[in-house]
């Protein structure tokens, strides 16, 4: 793989893309083919945070980024579900490589119907669990950061993208 991205598929279906050469940082110009493609399958985008690790002009970050808050739990940023506008993906991720840094779960989801946003808030709501998630709504896609400081993980239920993902991943 280019720009030293490795990716691999795991037994249960999600992959990995690690970034042999920093920690992950999805606003550089080595993530465009997977963030283009996400933008384009997708109706709605959303930034999901989990457990902020700082606050650092958090407020003025996620102003700037979200469209519409949708989650902010106990009005301190700790948990958000924010809608985010496609240039915050394809023309700029800057301001979304700043706020998903500061979470210690980021993840962005991508919907390919936006009739389902408030069936994903009511989940979101009640399960914490990407899989949670999946199972719930058809036509998802979430990328996330675990644990290691250089991996992207992607999970979907829709295998004709996921095959898509794989594809270009191996041709990036």
């Amino acid at each position: 793989m280019r720009n030293n991205l490795e990716s691999l598929i795991h037994n249960d279906g999600e992959i990995s893309i690690k970034d042999k050469d920093v920690d992950l940082d999805i606003s550089l110009p080595k993530w465009d083919f997977l963030m283009d493609l996400l933008v384009d399958y997708s109706e709605y985008v959303l930034f999901y945070g989990l457990k902020l690790n700082y606050y650092d002009d958090i407020k003025e970050n996620i102003k700037y980024l979200a469209d519409e808050i949708l989650i902010n739990k106990h009005e301190e940023f700790e948990t958000v579900l924010l809608k985010i506008g496609e240039r915050h993906i394809k023309v700029s991720r800057s301001f979304l490589g700043r706020v998903w840094s500061q979470y210690e779960s980021p993840s962005l989801i991508f919907l390919s119907n936006s009739d389902d946003v408030d069936k994903l808030v009511s989940t979101i709501s009640k399960k914490r669990f990407y899989e949670g998630f999946l199972t719930t709504i058809e036509g998802l896609c979430i990328i996330y950061q675990e644990y290691e400081p250089n991996v992207l993980w992607i999970s979907s239920n829709d295998e004709d993208l996921k095959k898509r993902i794989n594809f270009l991943g191996q041709n990036k």
